[in-house]
């Protein structure tokens, strides 16, 4: 299983990494940007992609309505990442393309649950 990890901040990378790596996944590569996430998507073929929203220069939701336009990623489930959670921006990033929303700071449980639903044992 291949996941990529998209954030422009090195430690929420990490502790998703450490979170996905204590969950079986090893194959786990990390992305800042928009040009790394394209850049990855040319050389890897991914199961599960973390998006944040609010990354420097295009957002996550550009980049994901760029991702679902591509035969090659269109399918790929995308686990949207963000602090922004005021009322309606759930249905907003899900209306975009996410499979699914989880807020900043992230809970444990609740991600682990979620997690769940995309991970084959």
């Amino acid at each position: 299983m291949y996941v990529l990890v998209v954030d422009d901040e090195s430690w929420n990378r990490d502790i998703l990494k450490e979170i996905l790596t204590r969950q079986g996944i090893e194959n786990i590569i990390e992305a800042k940007n928009s040009q790394e996430v394209f850049e990855a998507v040319k050389k890897y073929t991914f199961d599960l992609i973390f998006m944040d929203i609010l990354l420097p220069g295009k957002s996550g939701l550009e980049i994901v309505s760029q991702l679902r336009d591509k035969p090659e990623t269109a399918n790929v489930p995308v686990i949207a990442m963000t602090a922004e959670a005021m009322k309606g921006d759930k249905e907003k990033i899900l209306n975009a393309g996410c499979n699914e929303y989880i807020s900043k700071p992230i809970d444990l449980w609740g991600f682990l649950e979620v997690l769940k639903k995309y991970v084959k044992k």
